[in-house]
């Protein structure tokens, strides 16, 4: 399940800081959480 591992290493952090996660990559799985 986890495609972007190193992409978004912070997959906990980027939840709650989802404008940061917005420029990676990881804003897609983020998306999808919501």
């Amino acid at each position: 399940m986890n495609e972007v591992s190193g992409e978004c290493m912070d997959i906990d952090e980027c939840t709650e800081m989802q404008l940061a996660c917005a420029e990676m990559p990881c804003h897609n799985i983020i998306g999808s959480f919501e």
